[in-house]
């Protein structure tokens, strides 16, 4: 959503502007939006009780977020030699759009907001140093599709919902402990390397054995 808003109303690397507000901002329009709605929503957002001129706060607010700044991202790139659970949860933190979140975990912060601009370099550090996951653990990332394409049923519908919202690490964890509860916290624990790819190796026999 972001990238898309910055392409149309060319928003690149806003500086100033803390991500949530940002993020608040950027849900309210859409591709759909036109300049007027746009702009009533900058002021809404932005300058509620801001008594300058209109073209004043709206040109502050473009050199704002067009203005470029580079901060200093100091994340460890070594995440296979790390816990499973700290690469799981920054997933989850990047996946959801909590880049406030996911800078605090990787940077052991608490910060209450960041501006826009850091938070989305914090985002593309994490995704860079994680991007060769995909071609290395393929059936956990980018699994073949099985079976003969079917009319898509309510079944098929929840399925989707259910991975999506857990994605494939609940299913790992799961496979990986045989399914004791007990044991998740230990198998979260394991080296990630060992984690994805022990994982990968039961995913994907699970999947292979349950081909037609």
């Amino acid at each position: 959503m972001i990238k898309k808003i910055k392409s149309k109303f060319n928003f690149l690397k806003p500086k100033g502007v803390g991500y949530y507000k940002f993020l608040e901002f950027s849900q309210s329009i859409s591709d759909k939006s036109d300049d007027a709605h746009t702009v009533s929503m900058v002021i809404l957002h932005f300058y509620p009780h801001d008594k300058r001129p209109l073209t004043t706060c709206l040109n502050e607010f473009n050199l704002k977020v067009t203005k470029k700044v580079n901060y200093w991202i100091d994340i460890d790139p070594d995440f296979e030699n790390r816990p499973a659970h700290y690469f799981i949860k920054a997933d989850f933190l990047c996946a959801s759009l909590d880049l406030v979140g996911l800078y605090n975990h990787l940077s052991k912060s608490d910060k209450k907001d960041i501006p826009t601009q850091m938070a989305e370099q914090v985002r593309d550090a994490f995704l860079k140093a994680v991007s060769h996951f995909k071609d290395k653990y393929e059936w956990i990332y980018n699994p073949p599709v099985t079976g003969k394409a079917k009319t898509p049923t309510i079944g098929d519908q929840y399925r989707q919902e259910f991975a999506e919202h857990y994605r494939a690490y609940a299913e790992i964890t799961y496979l990986i402990s045989k399914g004791d509860a007990m044991k998740f916290e230990q198998v979260e624990n394991m080296r990630l390397e060992n984690y994805l790819s022990l994982g990968e190796y039961l995913r994907r026999k699970h999947i292979v054995e349950n081909i037609d």
